[in-house]
């Protein structure tokens, strides 16, 4: 994580030696300029991390933390949905996450070999 009052804070991955980016974050956190990102390495080795500015110009003090992510929950059992049923639901704190951090609900439904299927989240 990499917070500052001073700027806004933005973070970048890479391997090392390399100049492609893994992954970058802006306001990851959700709340304000903060950064957060989330990574899970393929494979061993050492990478550069850098903390700056998202707008490259200014500057200032921050704040910059790296710990281990707990492994993920077990994914609960998925609701059962029929074709031509409708569900309404809710996305909470509560809500299993993805590994990028995003909520989800999870449904299963039966579909048969060549049934054309319309699903739509508004």
């Amino acid at each position: 994580m990499l917070r500052s009052d001073s700027f806004d804070a933005y973070l970048a991955l890479y391997a090392e030696g390399s100049d492609e980016s893994l992954a970058e974050d802006d306001d990851g956190l959700g709340e304000g300029t903060d950064a957060r990102l989330r990574f899970t390495p393929e494979e061993d080795g050492t990478y550069v991390l850098r903390a700056r500015t998202l707008s490259g110009t200014d500057g200032g003090g921050y704040s910059l933390s790296l710990r281990e992510r707990p492994a993920p929950a077990r994914a609960p059992r998925p609701a059962r949905i029929r074709l031509g049923a409708e569900e309404a639901g809710e996305l909470t704190d509560r809500d299993p996450q993805q590994e990028d951090g995003g909520s989800y609900d999870a449904y299963s439904f039966r579909a048969e070999q060549g049934q054309r299927v319309i699903i739509t989240l508004t």
